[in-house]
């Protein structure tokens, strides 16, 4: 057993080693079933490394997410010496890498698209609670994420590498790989330079948004580096470049054309993805290579694949094929089949020759020797039918001509745009035969190599295309189609979908009183032009940490909150400069709801058949029920026999006292629940 002590005095009594790796080594915790601790291993422990997690420690992620991050919850020392932390005990599965690994011998082959999208979620929902700290993960790479492949629950791991910021100090991440690290990382990493000694730290939320962008790729994409490439037919004196090469240099095979590259056979064309996927790619790897911040955030990501997940449909060949619902076939049974005739290509090389089984003698040449028959003569060759010259001109002719037909299939001309929506818009062409149908193809780059066709072949020459992106750049193409055989393209035609212009954000209330303890649901309102969309991230600032707001804009306080006031912001995700606020007083937690009574006055009015009259008034809630006693409260008065009831939240009660019993106070008692309400008294008011 190995005795630690934590920072807050805690006392740590570790016992089973758990597991061992190149830095320190996990162990059980004595009585603390749901903590682990890392102890480092000698060497690797310094003062630098125990400051960090002292601040990881003081600032966590939310509390809510701390069962999906390896976050330090405790700084652990041995006889005073620095030594390691505690965290909690998380599940681990499959590293992210062996989720999207493709082709037979894969472990997961079978997993339906529908829940590699959810995996690609919950990535962003863990990072996107990361950055909210603003805390930069650096070293995102997919043996760090661990993933329950029957759920699909994510767990960061290996938090301790983070790259942690400290007012102006950081704690660097020193840890990489290149084919996670973006262009403006591996650039400060020449000359000799690491992770751990280049400076400033090259880290960013911007980089962890590119790894995080490479990941939703692999995820969505038989698991393809977006980077990775091969070599086209003929280019055998070109050699692919690796992937961090053509993340250096801005290379995107998937988008762009570079000559003797292309995609790898297995990988489907990045046409499959609906627009606004295709976008985010295109910021992330393309834009994003030269603007770092315009790659896309976890929450664009988020809201964009939960889109593309509820519009999945199923493959009618394959169980487990799942694509995008605009698709007119499966993408990823062509993408299978050309994994598939590439191995059975690789196995069909030459084999071996084997021995005849009877002997083999040498030096025999055969003779061939031609001999013509003769009128009247019996041809040799009975049964092989005379084929005549013209015959066989004939069979030739129609080959020709049934080629000849197939290959000449005209694209059609003047193709243009008609009339234009704000995300709609109606394509026409030119008709280039009576037997002739036609698709028309779509891509956000001007690349018909990576189109997408839209829908069925139609036999019209116009076609009305809805369901555009706000501020999205779209490229169309047309071609002919004749028993399932395409033209060349036609030339391409461009439409802007109307921009999304925010011009405000609303948030509903604007001013509220919230309680301690309790919820409140705000709503958001993006006005503009375009038809901008609805989505808005959330924030709550002023609270402490058990405060938060979800991404439906619910608010929940903390019941130990001491804030006495918080600000609600709703900032537009189609321009995130736009935002709206509320404000949020914070109020003491209320008691049960309590009815009220108070007794405002009583007076003596007149003497009446030997008795004392007297007029008390009554203010209160109209449900209270109450007695009334004289002073000494000992026996109730004669003419007051049972119970009172204020009406309209008030009373006037004149009462008879009998004459000689002199009062001069009357005490009242409710026998509704209320605050002090035994014997309190009415103030006397002479007439």
């Amino acid at each position: 057993m190995i005795i630690c002590e934590g920072k807050s005095g805690l006392q740590y009594n570790l016992s089973t080693l758990l597991k061992s790796g190149g830095e320190g080594e996990i162990y059980d915790i004595i009585g603390k079933p749901n903590l682990v601790a890392k102890l480092y291993k000698t060497g690797k422990t310094n003062q630098e490394k125990e400051f960090k997690l002292l601040k990881m420690v003081s600032d966590p992620p939310d509390k809510n997410m701390l069962s999906q991050i390896a976050w330090p919850q405790e700084v652990l020392y041995k006889s005073g010496s620095f030594v390691g932390f505690i965290m909690q005990k998380l599940k681990i599965n499959e590293d992210l890498n062996v989720i999207y690994e493709y082709g037979s011998s894969a472990k997961y082959q079978h997993m339906l698209w529908e829940n590699r999208i959810i995996i690609a979620e919950n990535l962003c929902i863990v990072l996107e609670a990361i950055h909210h700290n603003d805390h930069i993960c650096g070293d995102l790479n997919p043996k760090n994420i661990s993933v329950d492949p029957n759920t699909g629950y994510v767990v960061f791991l290996d938090t301790d590498s983070y790259h942690i910021q400290d007012g102006n100090k950081i704690y660097r991440c020193d840890v990489g790989i290149p084919e996670y690290l973006p262009v403006e990382v591996q650039k400060k990493m020449r000359g000799g330079f690491t992770l751990a000694n280049v400076n400033p730290s090259p880290f960013s939320k911007d980089t962890d948004n590119f790894a995080l962008a490479i990941h939703i790729f692999q995820l969505l994409m038989n698991g393809v580096h977006p980077f990775a490439c091969a070599i086209m037919a003929g280019h055998s004196s070109v050699t692919a470049p690796q992937p961090n090469d053509n993340i250096e240099k801005g290379v995107f095979p998937f988008m762009q054309n570079i000559p003797g590259i292309k995609i790898p056979v297995f990988a489907p064309e990045i046409g499959i993805l609906p627009a606004n996927i295709q976008t985010l790619f295109g910021k992330a790897f393309i834009s994003g290579h030269t603007s770092p911040n315009a790659r896309p955030k976890p929450q664009e990501w988020r809201i964009a694949l939960k889109t593309l997940r509820q519009n999945l449909k199923n493959c009618s060949q394959v169980s487990y094929h799942q694509y995008d619902n605009n698709l007119p076939v499966c993408p990823w049974c062509k993408a299978d089949k050309a994994f598939n005739d590439l191995l059975n290509k690789n196995y069909s090389s030459p084999q071996q020759t084997l021995f005849r089984q009877t002997p083999i003698r040498p030096n025999v040449t055969p003779i061939i020797t031609h001999k013509s028959v003769q009128s009247g003569q019996r041809n040799s060759n009975k049964g092989i039918p005379k084929i005549t010259i013209g015959a066989v001109a004939v069979v030739i002719i129609i080959a020709i001509v049934l080629i000849a037909r197939n290959a000449q299939i005209p694209p059609p001309e003047n193709v243009r745009l008609g009339t234009q929506g704000t995300t709609e818009v109606t394509i026409h062409w030119n008709s280039a035969g009576s037997d002739l149908n036609y698709n028309v193809y779509w891509n956000t780059y001007n690349n018909p190599s990576s189109a997408i066709v839209i829908g069925n072949p139609t036999g019209g020459t116009s076609t009305n295309i809805t369901g555009l992106t706000s501020g999205t750049t779209y490229y169309f193409w047309v071609v002919s189609v004749r028993n399932g055989r395409e033209s060349p393209k036609s030339n391409s035609v461009t439409f802007t979908a109307s921009a999304q212009v925010v011009n405000s954000v609303t948030v509903s209330p604007s001013t509220v009183t919230v309680q301690r303890g309790q919820t409140r649901q705000f709503t958001a309102t993006v006005t503009g032009t375009g038809n901008p969309s609805q989505f808005v991230t959330w924030t709550v600032t002023g609270g402490g940490s058990g405060t938060s707001i979800s991404n439906t804009g619910l608010l929940r306080i903390a019941a130990n909150d001491n804030a006495t006031r918080l600000t609600i912001q709703a900032t537009s995700t189609a321009n995130n400069r736009i935002s709206g606020t509320a404000t949020v007083t914070v109020s003491a937690a209320s008691v049960a709801s309590q009815n009220s009574l108070t007794g405002t006055s009583w007076e003596f009015i007149n003497q009446n058949d030997n008795n004392n009259r007297y007029r008390l008034s009554f203010s209160g809630t109209n449900n209270v029920t109450f007695s009334i006693h004289n002073r000494d409260a000992s026996r109730q008065l004669e003419t007051h026999n049972g119970t009172y009831s204020l009406q309209g939240n008030s009373l006037t009660v004149v009462i008879n006292y009998p004459e000689g019993r002199v009062t001069d106070v009357f005490t009242y008692t409710s026998q509704t629940n209320i605050v002090n309400n035994q014997n309190r008294s009415i103030v006397y008011r002479p007439r």
